[in-house]
């Protein structure tokens, strides 16, 4: 964690290399690099966390979470069934409602009622942001 210029991103890829090293190249996608906005996201090389995770985009009113049915479910689950990290990049502009719709989610997905479905989550930024 830290203010810009500490070397985050420089973190995010080692981890990112170091567990694609480990898994031997063997499984597609085993970390997400999520960010709570597209900015952020492409920062990290990573993607938003609507996208990650098939989130409702509400324009007026929190995220709340609408659980997926049938092929959209099956495919979020195909495409992340070799997941072993999460990591998510300013996490500090995250809701908790978002953060709460994550969990769900991951549980739905891996059908694992342990936290996140069983998967790490790895949270990065400036945790001062929060107080603020």
């Amino acid at each position: 964690m830290g203010s810009g210029g500490v070397g985050k991103s420089y973190l995010i890829k080692i981890i990112c290399n170091h567990i694609k090293f480990l898994t031997f190249g063997d499984l597609s996608n085993p970390v997400i690099v999520a960010a709570p906005t597209g900015v952020a996201a492409r920062a990290v090389k990573g993607t938003t966390l609507h996208k990650a995770f098939k989130l409702p985009v509400e324009k007026d009113s929190a995220v709340q979470h609408k659980p997926l049915r049938g092929l959209q479910l099956q495919n979020l689950r195909n495409s992340i069934r070799n997941l072993k990290l999460v990591i998510i990049d300013e996490f500090s502009m995250m809701s908790y409602e978002v953060f709460r719709t994550i969990h769900l989610r991951l549980q739905e997905v891996f059908k694992n009622t342990e936290l996140f479905g069983g998967i790490s989550v790895l949270l990065v930024g400036n945790a001062e942001i929060i107080n603020q």
